[in-house]
């Protein structure tokens, strides 16, 4: 446990100097999270996520993603400030 904390520390000081993330700094941690969660979790949130409304936005109808999928779903932020 020790030797897992030594190497997130340097990390976690990194991202603490980082003016923001983008899509895909979410997309990554979004998959790290999932790989940690059991797997009734992960289709408790894929119900969640199908059950949302993800159309309301049509500013850029060029675009189209999966936002069912949690690991997609991570950037939905990202796409709205930033849809290219």
């Amino acid at each position: 446990m020790q030797l897992r904390r030594l190497l997130i520390l340097p990390l976690v000081a990194l991202a603490t100097l980082a003016q923001a993330w983008d899509a895909a700094g979410h997309e990554v941690v979004a998959e790290i999270a999932f790989e940690h969660c059991k797997p009734e979790t992960l289709t408790k949130v894929k119900a969640l996520l199908a059950r949302a409304s993800w159309t309301e936005d049509k500013r850029d109808a060029l675009i189209v993603r999966d936002y069912t999928d949690p690991i997609v779903a991570a950037r939905f932020a990202d796409d709205i400030v930033d849809p290219v």
